[in-house]
């Protein structure tokens, strides 16, 4: 149940990301609802090897906050995926939020009890790219800027 209440939250994220992006008409001169501020965290995910040349996004939350991590996201709300290299992913991790503005935050301290849906992709582009794979994971961030190594092995995939 809480599996199914996570898939239809990450959804309503990709659909509040879809029509930001669609605020923005042509992606000149700025405006729509995102904001991106820069991040110091990151989230390693190792043990990728049969994923060598695809790209990884990853969205999650926990009891208090919600999370994104990918390569980039940018104010007109193209998010692009970490190129899996040797077997392994390094994502910039954000916290995000919803008011009148989505925005995505570098952050401090850690968090527990997150739950992270990984998308595997075959394009850098999330908009352009089909799911390969996918995986669920719950973990603790810690409050270190490398909040969280992920091993493949520990992933539940889909």
């Amino acid at each position: 149940m809480r599996n199914t209440t996570k898939f239809f939250g990450i959804i309503a994220l990709a659909a509040v990301i879809i029509f930001s992006m669609a605020s923005c008409g042509d992606g000149g001169g700025g405006g729509g609802l995102l904001t991106v501020n820069s991040t110091n965290r990151s989230l390693s995910i190792t043990g990728l090897d049969s994923y060598n040349g695809y790209w990884v996004i990853v969205d999650g939350d926990s009891a208090s906050h919600e999370y994104h991590a990918s390569a980039n996201v940018s104010s007109a709300g193209i998010i692009t995926g970490a190129l899996i290299s040797g077997g392994t992913a390094t994502l910039q991790l954000w916290r995000v939020h919803e008011n009148a503005r989505i925005t995505f935050s570098g952050f401090s301290g850690g968090d527990s009890d997150v739950y992270l849906s990984i998308s595997i992709i075959d394009n850098a582009r999330e908009d352009r790219g089909d799911i390969v794979s996918e995986g669920w994971i719950q973990v603790n961030f810690a409050s270190t800027p490398i909040a969280a190594t992920i091993a493949e092995t520990d992933i539940i995939w889909d």
